[in-house]
């Protein structure tokens, strides 16, 4: 498996896991909960990617833009349905 698809399993399961155990502390809804980290979390992982790319960095950038661009994808897709 290419190192960039690696990344963005690993960045996708940590975040849903990431944020389950949030949606468990507070005792809040797990769906807008991800929502909101899947927006937040995707705008991080852009920019992670683009100054990864800025340093050559190109398989690690490639797998920080493609996380980023799939958890904001996720994040408004399920702000858009659940708000």
């Amino acid at each position: 498996m290419k190192l960039s698809l690696k990344i963005v399993f690993i960045n996708i399961v940590s975040a849903i896991a990431f944020t389950w155990l949030i949606a468990m502390m507070i005792k809040n809804s797990f769906t807008e909960i991800f929502a909101l980290m899947s927006a937040c979390g995707g705008f991080i992982f852009t920019i992670t990617g683009l100054i990864l790319l800025r340093k050559k960095h190109k398989e690690y950038a490639q797998g920080f833009l493609l996380s980023g661009g799939i958890l904001m994808l996720m994040g408004f897709l399920i702000c858009s349905t659940v708000f």
